[in-house]
């Protein structure tokens, strides 16, 4: 080493020891990108251990509710004490490790491979790094608790870091030399909710209200415009904050990737949400705006207003809840409230999207025998392609969504107007999330529901939250004037039935027609394209503008081999729902109407 490097050198671990020294870190990381090409990086973690057998651990499921054994991506493990002594280590299960010290600090190394694209994921490419800490970072069992630091070395000179965490740069070597960053949580879980993103991405922040904004975009710019987004952000999140009266942050980070090809969806952490879109779906906002405004607003609910079947979180297997119809489902209820609000969305089109949700749901027969808090407990099941036949399973999304809706209107009619869901969640708000306090699942909304209308609501809740009744929509939609209409409209039927497990490729489950099967499509068939263009997350809405007998092209894979498919679409009759204003309606009726599509109690 040269006598200038070696200065430089020594100034850098001086650097990076004054950073550790300040967040009083227990557990230390270094994450070196070694090999883009083969999405490669090596994790180094320092800590210290008792004497006799010490173990470690990779979560198995992260993001998603899924069990996805990330272990199986990790690549030679080895353990020492400080001294650079190996330890005798042995692996006790497929996620933990276990070596035998006395006493000390031990160090684990380990390569790990990252190349799983989303918000769900992480990933290493040459391109950039999006890493969801657990799906990388083991912990040591007994360990959890302690405050970390978190190195990462070998970063291309012209990357960024963005993340929720307090983070540093250390300044490069020299001109040209890979630079280092170094962040600090005061705990394990805080960490792996702290996705972060690192390469030549864009940032487009804004203040509002007293909090930070930080707009992180990784994407070609030709596919977006920037303002528009930003626009439209400062919308929602103003929306939101004002609708619950809070501002639990100081800096909040959207992090965002809109590759051109198969993407969807988003993932909520406590100050942050990672989220992608398809660059084609950005010609027009409703998705983004969507997406973006329900993943905000799980700020509250799940991150802060919290069931208390999720906490502690168990890495090793499956964390069962029957409230996700609630924490998913009734976020997506409040983010159509804040569109509204926002002056993004109108009331007729906040009806049309209550109806297409009460078509969706109507049109599973599974919605007679699985019930919402069923759907949340079987959720593991979601990425197995025969649970999601319409038959077997339903959206808790889907009627967790309804049922918000239904619940609010419901508390509006038991309190004569004066209560509302908004101050539902304000309430909890208070009383769990401020007080540090998790809610009894289902029992705790009721009970809090309760307290607002001065009513029983067991029946309301065991029917249509843990029962399959059908839901009340024609009793509580009028008490705002609006009536259900069902209709059979002859529609255009592909002849099959596809599901993608939110970031994989939409896959046929489902072959039913004589047309389809002629044509040559099998169950397992991956669909590259529809008539040219990327498969959109249902098969019924990329066709809903074609008629029976039209003919569409079809691109799959099977087996590794693409196939282009020529198939005819045939002809099915489908229950649709429309919402309409009653003609009849009263000005109390109205009244209340009103105070709903404003998220306001009557007379306030």
């Amino acid at each position: 080493m040269k006598p200038k490097h070696a200065v430089l050198f020594c100034l850098l671990c001086l650097f990076v020891g004054n950073v550790f020294a300040q967040s009083d870190s227990k557990l230390d990381y270094s994450i070196r990108l070694t090999d883009a090409a083969q999405h490669r990086v090596h994790v180094t973690m320092s800590f210290p251990v008792e004497s006799g057998w010490n173990q470690v651990q990779l979560p198995v499921w992260n993001a998603l509710y899924q069990v996805r054994d990330f272990a199986k991506n990790v690549i030679s493990v080895s353990a020492m004490d400080s001294s650079g002594n190996a330890l005798a280590l042995k692996q006790a299960d497929k996620t933990t490790w276990q070596f035998l010290a006395r006493g000390g600090m031990a160090r684990i190394d380990y390569d790990i491979i990252l190349d799983e694209a989303g918000p769900f994921g992480a990933q290493f490419n040459a391109h950039h790094a999006f890493l969801n800490f657990a799906e990388l970072l083991m912990y040591p069992v007994k360990g959890r608790e302690w405050p970390i630091s978190v190195q990462f070395t070998g970063v291309p000179p012209r990357w960024k870091l963005a993340t929720s965490l307090p983070s540093l740069s250390v300044p490069a070597e020299k001109a040209g030399a890979p630079s280092a960053y170094v962040l600090h949580a005061e705990k394990y879980d805080r960490l792996v909710d702290s996705p972060c993103e690192m390469g030549e991405f864009a940032e487009s922040d804004f203040e509002q209200n007293g909090g930070k904004y930080r707009v992180v975009i990784d994407a070609d710019p030709a596919d977006y415009d920037a303002s528009a987004l930003v626009t439209a952000l400062k919308k929602i999140t103003a929306a939101e904050t004002g609708w619950m009266d809070d501002h639990p942050f100081d800096t909040y980070v959207f992090i965002y990737h809109f590759p051109r090809g198969p993407a969807g969806g988003g993932m909520e952490h406590a100050y942050s949400t990672a989220i992608d879109i398809s660059a084609a779906q950005l010609k027009e906002l409703r998705g983004f705006e969507s997406t973006s405004a329900h993943e905000f607003f799980h700020l509250w609910n799940v991150k802060r207003i919290r069931p208390r079947s999720l906490e502690p979180i168990d890495y090793t297997r499956e964390n069962y809840t029957r409230a996700l119809w609630f924490s998913e489902g009734v976020t997506s209820a409040v983010a159509d409230l804040a569109l509204l609000k926002a002056g993004l969305l109108t009331p007729a089109e906040y009806f049309e999207r209550i109806a297409r949700g009460i078509t969706v749901l109507q049109s599973r027969p599974a919605h007679l025998t699985q019930s919402a808090e069923e759907s949340s407990l079987d959720t593991w099941f979601d990425k197995y392609p025969s649970y999601r036949a319409p038959e077997r399973s339903i959206s808790y999304y889907n009627k967790g969504d309804l049922l918000g809706i239904l619940l609010d209107l419901k508390i509006r009619q038991d309190s004569h107007g004066q209560r509302s869901l908004r101050d539902l969640f304000k309430d909890m708000n208070q009383d769990y999330a401020k007080r540090g306090k998790y809610f009894a699942d289902s029992e705790g909304v009721r009970a809090e529901a309760e307290k607002l209308t001065n009513t029983d609501l067991h029946d309301f809740f065991d029917r249509y939250v843990a029962g399959t009744a059908e839901l009340p929509y024609s009793e509580l939609f009028a008490t705002v004037g609006l009536v259900l209409e069902k209709q059979q409209q002859p529609v255009a039927d592909a002849g099959f039935t596809a599901a993608r497990n939110f970031t994989g490729p939409l896959v046929i489950d489902q072959v039913n027609g004589e047309e389809a099967r002629s044509a040559g499509l099998r169950e397992g068939d991956e669909i590259v394209s529809i008539n040219g263009e990327q498969p959109a997350r249902s098969v019924d809405q990329q066709i809903a503008s074609s008629k029976p007998g039209e003919k569409i092209r079809i691109a799959i894979q099977r087996r590794g081999e693409r196939k282009d498919l020529e198939l005819t679409l045939g002809q099915k009759f489908r229950a649709t729902y429309m919402l309409r204003e009653a003609p009849q309606a009263t000005p109390a009726q109205l009244a209340r109407r009103a105070a709903w599509l404003q998220s306001q109690d009557e007379g306030k």
